[in-house]
Formats: C-alpha cells, structure tokens, sequence
C-alpha cells in the first residue's frame, strides 16, 4: 500500500479543515498499470517508487502543488505481461483532496541503484531493464536506461476524486461493518464504499458527488464497499497509466553496443468510466514467431487528431496466439469517441484497416466482443527494409517516424501504418524498419453484418508511404516526403531524407548553452548531452569534441530548443540534462549516465545556461 509523505503541498490549512468537516470521509487516488509489447521483447521490466498528482496540467516539476506519496516498497512489473487488458495495481490509496487532477508524474528506481526486492523476485537483473531477442533470434538482456531519473516522468489524465457521504450515512447506521467485494491483491488490502446518498440528512451536493468507488487487481478493476479504521467511509478513484513499448522505449547504439532508453509519452484514463475493444482474427495464414509463440502483428485503434489531417493511435495490443486481442482502457465521457478505426498491422503482413468499431461499455472481463467475423489476417506480397539516410538523420534526436498510407477514396484521412523512434545518439534508426510493400484491405464494421474487405491502392502508392516525425513538446509535424519502394526485392534498406520537426505553435526557438568541465580527460571518448522534458528525449548534442585527451573544458549549445519569452511564456519549457559517455575500447563496461539537477528553465525566456561536469 501507498503511504502519503505527507508532503500535500500547496493544499491549506483551511481546505483540510474543510475535509474534516465532511464528517471524515477519506478521498484517495489507487494507480495500475497496462501496457502493449511488440513481439521482439520478452519482459520489459521497470521499477516504481513514487506517485505524484497535480490539479493542474500544465504545472512544472517545480511547482509547490504537487501531492506527493512515497511506495512503502519499489513496484517492479512486466509490460509484456501487461497487454490485452490487463492490469497491475503500484500504488494503493494514496490520500488526496477532492478535486479533478489533470497530471500523474511517476518515479522510477534508477536502474544502476541497488536491486529492489521486487526486481529481484520479478527475476530482473536491473531495476529497469529489457529482455529481447536479437535479429538472430538469440536472447538477450540489457539495462533500460531512465534519463534523469530523479525528477520524474509525467502524463496527462483527468482524474475525478469526489467525497462520498453515503459513506457518512453508513458510519452513522453502522458504523465497523464491511460489505461487498475484498481485493485479493497483496498490494491492495483496503476496502472503500460507494456512497453520495441523497436520502442522508447530510448530504449537501455542493460538497459531494455521486461516483462509484473503484479499486483495481492485476487483471481488471474491482469495486469494494466498507468503512475505515476511524468508521467513516473512503472513496477511492482509480487511474491506469498506459506504456507503450513499441512506442516509449528507444533502442541506441553506441560503439557497436546496443542499449535500450525510456522515451516515454505516456497516457493516463480514469477508470470510473472505461470501454474496451475485444474481438478475434484469423491467422491461420501467419507463422508464429519461434521465441514467443505469437504473431509480429499489432492491433491499434485510431481516431482523427483534433485538425482532422490524419488518423492518430490511441490504443494498442498485440495479437495473441489465438488471434484475439483486447484493446483497453477507453474514456467514455461524453467527450470520446464511442467509435474507432482499427488498424491491423506488422511487418510481414498486408495492412487491414477496420471501420467504425464500436467500444464497449465495462472492462475486459464484462464488456461484450465484437464479432469481426474472425477476418484473416494475410502475409504481405512482400516487404522491404527503410531507414533514415546516413547523411541528413533526424535533428530532433528522440523523435518518431510515422510511416502514413491513405485509403483511395473520398474524405480518408492518412493512417498511421508503422512508427519508429530514432536512436537519440545516431538520428538514425537502431533496426531498419520492414514494411509492407503491398496494397491496403478495407472494410466498415457493421452490427449483425458480416464483414467484407476490399482492396485499395495507397494514395502514395502500392507499398509507398508519406512520412511525418513526432516528438515530446514538438507535437507532430507535417506529413513531408514519399517513401517508394525499391524496384525489385532487397535486403539493403531504402533510405530517406528524415523529416523535420518545427517548433510548436506557442513557442520560439530556444538556445541552451552548456559550459561542460572534463574531470579525467582521457576517461571517455565519446558522449552526448540529452535533455530531456518530463522524461522524454527532446534533444541532443554530441561530446566527442571535448572528451579528448586535449580537452578539459568547453562550451556546447543546444539550439532549436522549444521556449517562451519574456511576453509570451511557454509552459512545456522546463528541461533537464543528463550526460552519456563511454570509452569506444570497452563501451558496456565504461557508459555512464551522469545527470545535473539544475532545472532549464525555458518558460520565459528563450535562453539559458547550464553547467556539467563529467566525472
């Protein structure tokens, strides 16, 4: 169970007054985890030790409102054993005021420190760490990095905690009794009551609303009712982060040696009022992969971004081996789509685009599944490697690639076919990406229809693709540029010209200048500064030229950086920097990961310093 450090900053004396006078009904937030795991990784494991949550979205990781809770005891969990619904609590009740928190920041063990007994009993090696298999189909394991560890990753999520006063009523009936459903979790051994009820004479609806108390187990959310050791009722709202690690994890290499980064944008869903996606495909055509025993093929639901030029993922599982997925949590305000385009993709296969599904209400243990009709899934014609051109890499180090294809017919938007983050050393990709070099099958989903396909020839063309990068505070840039085929089937990967990524609307061009002290300089030949924003990359600047023996000091400047100024602020400006470097002769064993703890703050000015010294 979380405790809270008591750390509730930013909340008054006179607030907490206010609480109690709610006849002592406890609001608390509980958080899980769920993820999607490509096929090439066997465990990704990462390690938590803190939860925080903030009313505001925009606030800094410097802002006085934080509330704060520290684990009694690291979380370690699997993402790959996190697909398909499933979900596993971290942090158990943690107490917060009432209110609507519009950010969730998490804390991760750093994964050099000492191994948490959690990791330990996971059978990880490394706090965070990823087990893979090579392009020889050869196991292996190599840390994950988490860039600046010590200040945290945050996401968005509109998290609505509500005092409950049925809660009140019930102590005053019956006051130590429980009902209803135990969570038989080890992390989660508490009970909370649904409550808000208008017949008590205590009710006052300016102070409390109607919601349904919600706790989470490693599979699906579970309700419980009861009272607290004092007698009085607790309601808790439970959140759902969302990892993605085709998506959030960043593969580099450096002198030859492979290493994985956290590049994460992760999501957040309260789970008050979830739907979920759970159907069935055929794919008695594919071949299993011989490691995992299941289909290189993702299922990812998409929707218009919010300009209407492309569809955007929201969601994504693999297939498992039966050919089911499930696709969850889904937010079922009145602001969510109650539909989603469903795009079936991987490397070997033809692309299948599916209409119009419709979510259902529940988890994945109760909402009902979509009959697709077990439509089959069919190898691609053929397939083709690409990757970023040697001579113009990404600029934007950390960003992805989007790989976009358009339905041949009237009002279609591109979609989202495949993604690739760059490696944030290179600007290249790590692994070519493969892609199909084929047409797109098509249908619409329709209640009690069966499901029909056609066929259609890419607006780019058959096997072609337009391109587009992403990156953290970036956003998504322009659709740019056309990837062709090559002309007759090879293993050399057809090469492009990266696109670029401008700086967001809101925003001017920053410059970070770093004055860096070399402590043994003949120690390391190679490095770069990454800096990152909410623990996600957002550029890099190369050190080889300081790190020779010549060398004990410098100065290096990081420009293009997104900024405000001093008439236009820029919320999303706030930085921090870490350091990689190693010896080319013995890369694993001499990398090293330093990081500065000075904030860049870029909120109000398009300039500022930073100071590093490399030990």
């Amino acid at each position: 169970m979380v405790r809270s450090t008591q750390e509730r900053i930013g909340v008054t004396l006179a607030a907490l007054a206010s609480l109690a006078l709610l006849a002592g009904c406890e609001t608390r937030i509980s958080s899980s985890a769920t993820a999607n795991a490509p096929v090439q990784y066997s465990h990704v494991y990462v390690t938590v030790s803190q939860v925080w949550v903030n009313a505001s979205a925009t606030a800094g990781p410097d802002d006085s409102a934080w509330i704060k809770a520290t684990l009694d005891a690291p979380v370690t969990f699997d993402l790959v054993g996190l697909t398909n619904g499933s979900l596993q609590e971290f942090a158990s009740q943690l107490p917060v005021p009432t209110g609507t928190y519009n950010q969730l920041r998490l804390f991760f063990v750093d994964t050099d420190a000492t191994l948490a007994s959690s990791a330990q009993s996971a059978g990880a090696q490394f706090n965070n760490e990823v087990d893979y298999f090579d392009t020889a189909n050869v196991a292996q394991r190599a840390k994950l990095a988490v860039p600046n560890v010590a200040n945290g990753v945050a996401l968005p999520i509109k998290l609505d905690v509500v005092t409950s006063q049925d809660a009140i009523f019930a102590a005053l009936g019956s006051a130590g009794s429980t009902t209803g459903t135990t969570n038989n979790n080890s992390n989660n051994n508490t009970t909370t009551i649904p409550a808000c009820d208008p017949s008590s004479p205590l009710y006052n609806p300016t102070t409390c609303s109607q919601q349904t108390s919600t706790t989470t187990t490693t599979t699906t959310p579970t309700s419980s009712t009861g009272t607290d050791a004092s007698g009085f009722g607790t309601t808790t709202a439970s959140a759902a982060v969302v990892f993605d690690a085709g998506r959030d994890l960043t593969r580099f290499a450096y002198s030859n040696t492979v290493g994985f980064a956290l590049n994460p944008r992760l999501t957040g869903q309260d789970l008050a009022n979830v739907g979920t996606i759970r159907s069935q495909l055929s794919i008695s055509a594919l071949t299993l992969d011989a490691n995992t025993s299941r289909p290189d093929v993702q299922v990812t639901a998409t929707t218009p971004n919010s300009a209407s030029t492309r569809n955007v993922p929201v969601l994504s599982a693999p297939l498992r081996s039966d050919g089911t997925f499930i696709l969850y949590p889904f937010a079922m305000d009145k602001d969510s789509p109650t539909t989603y385009d469903l795009v079936i993709h991987g490397p070997g296969i033809q692309t299948m685009i599916i209409k119009s599904v419709p979510v259902q209400s529940g988890s994945p243990t109760s909402a009902a599944t979509v009959n697709l009709n077990n439509v089959a899934v069919a190898t691609a014609a053929a397939t083709y490697p690409a990757n970023v051109a040697t001579a113009s890499p990404l600029a934007t180090r950390g960003a992805r690639v989007g790989f976009y294809q358009t339905i041949n017919a009237s009002g279609e938007l591109p979609y989202l076919i495949e993604e690739r983050t760059v490696d944030p050393v290179s600007g290249l990709f790590a692994l070519d990406q493969t892609l199909p070099n084929d047409n797109i099958a098509f249908g619409t989903y329709s209640s009690g229809s069966t499901l029909t396909l056609s066929t259609s020839v890419p607006t780019q063309g058959t096997g072609a693709y337009q391109l587009a990068a992403s990156g953290a505070v970036f956003g998504d840039g322009d659709l740019s540029g056309t990837l062709t085929p090559p002309a007759a089937a090879t293993t050399t990967a057809t090469t492009f010209t990266a696109p670029t990524l401008g700086i967001p609307s809101g925003a001017s061009s920053g410059t970070i200048t770093a004055t860096v002290t070399v402590a043994s300089p003949q120690k390391y030949d190679k490095g770069v500064v990454i800096v990152t924003h909410d623990g996600a990359i957002v550029s890099v600047m190369a050190l080889d030229s300081l790190l020779v023996p010549a060398q004990a000091s410098g100065t290096l400047t990081i420009s293009s950086v997104p900024a405000g100024t001093g008439s236009a602020t820029f919320d999303a400006g706030t930085y921090y920097a870490e350091v990689w470097v190693w010896n080319s002769s013995d890369a694993s064993g001499s990398f090293s990961r330093q990081p500065a703890t000075a904030l860049i703050d870029l909120r109000a000015t398009d300039t500022a310093s930073l100071a590093l010294t490399i030990s």
